[in-house]
């Protein structure tokens, strides 16, 4: 009888540790798939955000370009004052960048967990 008991013993031993230590792979490879997932989001992110710098700078010297050529247009073939020019110009431009922020306000945030 102790026999008997002392092979059941050794195998639950066993039993219970071959389950932890499946448990303990099986938790490690949950926490590296959150870390490699959280990662990835990083890297997005990150690349999304210099893609759009990128853009931005050659979007604002593309602005500022179209404006000096609206205010040499406007100055040489429409025969307006600088400062009219420059009015007219600035103030386009300032409603043109509030109806964008408005845009920017109503855009809902980006969703991480697709």
């Amino acid at each position: 009888m102790a026999k008997k008991d002392e092979k059941e013993g050794a195998l639950k031993g066993f039993l219970e540790s071959a389950l932890v230590e499946k448990i303990k792979e099986g938790g490690k490879f949950l926490v590296d798939e959150v870390v490699h997932h959280a990662q990835d989001i990083v890297y997005q992110t990150e690349r999304k955000l210099i893609d759009n710098m990128i853009v931005a700078v050659v979007l604002l010297v593309g602005i500022i370009m179209l404006v000096l050529a609206a205010v040499f247009f406007m100055t040489d073939f429409l025969g307006l004052q600088r400062y009219a020019v420059l009015l007219i110009l600035g103030l386009v431009l300032v409603i043109g960048a509030l109806i964008f922020k408005r845009k920017i306000e109503k855009t809902k945030y980006y969703n991480l967990w697709r």
